[in-house]
């Protein structure tokens, strides 16, 4: 009743801190400047509409940057002009995979197979998993499919391509998402795990497009 009685009287701010998982914080700490007030309702909201449209919020940033990505790649690193068809494959595949499908793959199927524990040998069991299950078998062909399918009509490249891109895509990947997927799946709250993997993935992105659709691009 104590604890209650002095939660209903506690200012705004230190509500929003309780939300946000500090309810240890000592109440001097209640009191917080505008700024920091802000910016702590900020990241609450945050939280919280990664909770109620994880799907929606991924399939959304993680389009807008592929499409990005693949624009400045082309452009940039390939030096060659705007591939729409492969733009819109790009956009397609960062909404319905990088953000749908691997939110599925980390946070639901991961957690139900592996577990949701965030100790050394879960995580390690869940890197080995997205390392040698989920991107040569999964992530590339699906990139590849979708990519063929809206450019050329047809699959019939794809066993080629995804053999003769396996080792260089792979090879992309460990530069990157070893040592981020470790930290994410230790430190990070899953509804933030997305997040996470959108800045990252602004790297990645980059490096496998160049890979991948670069290499067809220059044959």
């Amino acid at each position: 009743l104590k604890a209650f009685l002095a939660r209903e009287q506690m200012p705004f701010h230190g509500q929003a801190m309780m939300l946000l998982g500090r309810a240890r914080v000592p109440p001097r700490l209640w009191h917080l400047n505008g700024a920091q007030l802000d910016f702590q309702r900020c990241i609450a909201w945050y939280r919280e509409l990664n909770k109620r449209r994880p799907y929606s919020l991924a399939f959304g940033m993680l389009s807008g940057k592929a499409v990005l990505c693949d624009a400045f790649s082309q452009a940039v690193l390939e030096g060659h002009e705007l591939d729409k068809p492969r733009m819109l494959s790009a956009g397609l595949f960062g909404g319905l995979w990088q953000g749908c499908g691997q939110y599925f793959v980390y946070n639901v199927v991961f957690t139900a197979v592996i577990g949701a524990g965030t100790c050394t040998k879960t995580v390690l069991k869940k890197l080995a998993a997205d390392c040698f299950i989920h991107t040569p078998f999964m992530w590339l062909p699906v990139n590849l499919s979708m990519y063929e399918m809206i450019k050329n009509g047809s699959l019939h490249r794809v066993p080629d391509r995804w053999r003769s891109e396996v080792i260089p895509t792979m090879k992309v990947y460990c530069m990157v998402w070893p040592g981020v997927n470790f930290l994410n799946f230790m430190f990070v709250p899953i509804e933030l795990r997305m997040t996470v993997i959108f800045f990252a993935s602004i790297f990645w992105y980059l490096g496998a497009t160049y890979v991948t659709h670069g290499a067809a691009h220059r044959a």
